[in-house]
Parts: structure tokens; C-alpha cells; sequence
């Protein structure tokens, strides 16, 4: 509230900005009562796709209690477990991002943004979990033909900004309906920039209004991001009309599926489908159903990965962003020596290194494959000049990412293995190595090994 103001006084908002205000107090309500009041009255524009949670529900909103918001407290946190629930539907059975946006009543941008919170649980689903289907991933990504951009990627793009390199040695395409979202995303930002923003949120902490004043630099920042998007996508991406043969195929368009998968991402599929092209998408469940229909698709991990084999990105911007990707739950990335490194290089942080190394205990991973991955590691931090950890922390890291997945007794016998096999040449890494081995098991037993 603002203190020391009484009816017909006049307050100035931003002082000297060109988006100042000018206001006059023409009463004053409880702070309480104001609540209640903003809550009612706006509720259908701050969560247009959500039945208004409060029907029903009787207060006085001369005087409330608390015992009358109690019905309400308790319906935004349903809400909130509501979406809860669906977030870990997601995780359970990797659904296409479009629709689980839409039960959430959020963007696609937004829904992976959530996911992708370095400090979340969930992951987001971008790439096979498997090795051969990994590989045909990359070899999609080196198609030299079309390749048609979805939302998901495009977000990802803008967001590690690396969006041009996606019109290098390539055809861009895009359905039209993927620029009517950038634009009704940007008619949105600018609706926020002009109006200011509000959300309703419920919490562990409580029941809360979140606000962006008009003007406020989160809001611009977001317009101006969108709408950089929109006018590279103008000027790199051709923007197509649906395939005329798709309209009769009832594997696309029967039981409302454009409406469930999403416009912009169903059109994509049905591009990759038509078009002698391939679909570039950050969305596994999408990608599956791809893959059902035999049409090619990559994500973002196969795209810098053939990036950097063309020399359009070095090896290290490759391994940091790799390692950031992990850090923001991107799943089923190959560790490699190198992204173990870099997750323990200087600025990282522990949940960077944890996720990366708990890549070792990856689905396709097997015991040997975690194991030669941190002796080769360790192989390659002993041949740089800059040393950046000790070969006993490194080994260390790895032995407690593998005990994820694997027993003791095969981490220990297949790190010494590998070690003796690697590290011939380098006798007092291989003495750390079997060092780390013996501490770790006792660490875990309360005796030494035998190695």
C-alpha cells in the first residue's frame, strides 16, 4: 500500500519515465478486501483456460476472515497439485510437450522453461535413450535436405543461442501456423509490456499475488526476445502451407489430433511426413510419434554434435554446452571424457557435475562403457597443462554416479580393468585411479579391497 495517502491525493508512478503514471485515490480498501476483490474480478483474464476456482464459494468481502478464504486457499492448491499431476504424467509416459502445455494452460516456451529449472526434478524429453537410435538421429541431423523447425526448437535455439547455425548448409521450413504462434506470442508479450502482468500462485509458502508493473524489465526483455525470434524466422525460415495429401490422412487428423498435439507441432509432423524433409524437434513425445509414421527427426544434442563435426562450433563450446544441457535436465545425453572435465572445471556448479556424471548411470550405458568413460577422462585431464581436478576426485565423482546403477563389486573390477588397460604410460594416475578404488569401497564396506 502507500502510506500517507488519503482520498484525492495524487500519487506518481515511475517519476520522470515516459510510461509514468498519474493516479488519484478515490478510496481506500483493506488490503484484504482489496484481494478478494482483484482475485474476483480478474481471475478469468489471468487464467483464461481455467474454471474460476472460487464458484461457490461465499465471503464477506466488507470485512473477510480468514476462515472465508480457507475454500480458496485450499482450491489453489488442488490447482497447483493438479498441475503437479500433470507434469509427472510427462515424466511417466513422455506425452508431446503441445498437449501437456495446453492441460497446464502454458506455452510450449514456458512448459519447458519449468522443466528445464536447473533446480527442478522433472526431466525434459529431447532424445532417444539408446544407442542406434541416437545414431540415426545424428545421421538426420547431416541431412543435407530440408528441415522442418518446430517451437521446441526453436526455443532451445534462442535460448543457447546458437539459431545461426540452424540456416548453415540447410533449408529451414516451418508450417505457417508456427508463425501464428510467434505472433500470438508477441501480441501477448506486448499486451504484458503496455498492461503490466498478474498471476494468482499458491504455494508451500502460501497464497500470493505475483506482479510486473507495465514497463517492467522481465516484460521487455521477454517482448524483445520474442519478437527477435519472429524476425529471424522472416528472414531464415520458409514458411509453408500444409501438405495437401495430409488432409486425407487419418493417421494425422483423425479424433481431433491437430488440436491435441498442438497446430504448429502437427503441422511440423505432418511436413517431416510430405516434404523430402526431416523434423527438428526438442519434444520426444512428438518425436515418437514421428518415428511411428517412419518419418526422420533430430534434437538438439545430435544437432551441436554434427555442428561441431563440421567445424561450425569448437569442441569446448560443444562439451559447455552439453554439460548445461544436463545441468537443465535435457535427458539421455552420452557423457563423454571431455563433459566430465568440463563439469568439474572452475564455475560449475555441484548440480552440474552431479547430472553430468549421472550420465553414467544412463540407460545405455553398461558398466565397462561408465568405466572406460572416466578413465579416459582421467587420460585426458593428465595430458592437458591446466589441471582442473585430481585424479582421485575425478575417479571419485564417477564411482558414486555408477553406484547409481550398478553393484559394487562390477564398478570396482571393471574400473580396474580399464585402468590398467588405458594407463599403462601413466603409472601415478593409474596408482590414483586404483587409490580412489580402494578409499571408495571402504567408504561403502569399512574394508579395503584386494586390487
Amino acid at each position: 500500500g502507500l502510506l500517507g495517502l488519503r482520498i484525492g491525493d495524487e500519487y506518481v508512478q515511475n517519476p520522470g519515465a515516459w510510461f509514468s503514471k498519474h493516479w488519484r485515490v478515490e478510496q481506500v480498501q483493506t488490503a484484504v478486501r482489496y484481494l478478494v476483490n482483484d482475485i474476483v474480478a480478474n481471475y478469468s483474464t489471468r487464467f483464461p483456460n481455467a474454471p474460476f476456482f472460487a464458484t461457490g464459494f461465499q465471503f464477506n468481502s466488507e470485512s473477510p476472515t480468514v476462515r472465508d478464504f480457507q475454500p480458496m486457499i485450499s482450491s489453489a492448491h488442488e490447482r497447483r497439485q493438479h498441475l503437479e499431476r500433470i507434469l509427472t504424467v510427462y515424466r511417466e509416459q513422455c506425452l508431446p510437450l503441445a498437449f501437456v502445455a495446453d492441460l497446464c494452460g502454458a506455452s510450449v516456451p514456458a512448459l519447458m522453461e519449468e522443466l528445464s529449472r536447473p533446480d527442478g526434478d522433472k526431466p525434459l524429453y529431447v532424445e532417444w535413450a539408446d544407442d542406434e537410435r541416437r545414431r540415426a538421429s545424428r545421421d538426420a541431423a547431416r541431412a543435407r535436405g530440408a528441415t522442418v523447425l518446430t517451437r521446441s526448437a526453436l526455443a532451445t535455439a534462442q535460448a543457447f543461442d546458437f539459431l545461426p547455425l540452424l540456416a548453415r548448409d540447410r533449408q529451414c521450413i516451418a508450417p505457417r501456423s508456427l508463425r501464428d504462434e510467434l505472433r500470438g506470442e508477441l501480441t501477448e508479450a506486448e499486451e504484458h509490456v503496455r498492461d503490466g502482468w498478474k498471476v494468482l500462485a499458491a504455494s508451500d509458502q502460501g497464497f500470493a499475488i505475483h506482479e510486473r508493473e507495465p514497463g517492467h524489465p522481465d516484460l521487455v526483455r521477454r517482448r524483445d526476445s520474442v519478437r527477435a525470434l519472429l524476425e529471424w524466422a522472416d528472414a531464415n525460415v520458409a514458411f509453408v502451407p500444409r501438405p495437401l495429401e495430409a488432409f486425407g490422412d487419418s493417421r494425422l487428423n483423425g479424433r481431433d489430433m491437430r488440436k491435441r498435439l498442438g497446430e504448429s507441432s502437427h503441422d511440423a509432423l505432418e511436413l517431416a511426413l510430405y516434404y523430402p524433409a526431416v523434423l527438428y524437434s526438442d519434444d520426444l513425445g512428438l518425436r515418437r510419434l514421428a518415428d511411428g509414421l517412419n518419418a526422420k527427426s533430430f534434437a538438439t544434442p545430435a544437432f551441436v554434435q554434427v555442428a561441431a563435426e563440421h567445424g561450425w562450433m569448437s569442441g569446448q563450446a560443444l562439451d559447455r554446452l552439453l554439460v548445461t544441457l544436463a545441468e537443465r535436465h535435457f535427458n539421455s545425453l552420452e557423457a563423454s571424457p571431455e563433459m566430465l572435465l568440463e563439469a568439474l572445471s572452475p564455475g560449475r556448479s555441484m548440480r552440474a557435475r552431479d547430472e553430468t556424471f549421472a550420465l553414467l548411470a544412463g540407460p545405455s550405458m553398461d558398466v565397462l562403457s561408465a568405466a572406460r568413460t572416466v578413465v579416459r577422462a582421467v587420460k585426458a585431464g593428465a595430458l592437458r597443462t591446466l589441471k582442473i581436478t585430481t585424479t582421485e576426485q575425478l575417479v571419485t565423482h564417477g564411482l558414486v554416479a555408477m553406484a547409481l546403477k550398478f553393484p559394487l563389486p562390477s564398478i570396482l573390477r571393471a574400473m580396474i580393468t580399464v585402468a590398467d588397460a588405458e594407463l599403462a604410460l601413466l603409472q601415478n594416475d593409474l596408482r590414483a585411479v586404483k587409490g580412489a578404488c580402494a578409499a571408495f569401497k571402504k567408504s561403502r564396506t569399512g574394508s579395503l579391497p584386494r586390487l
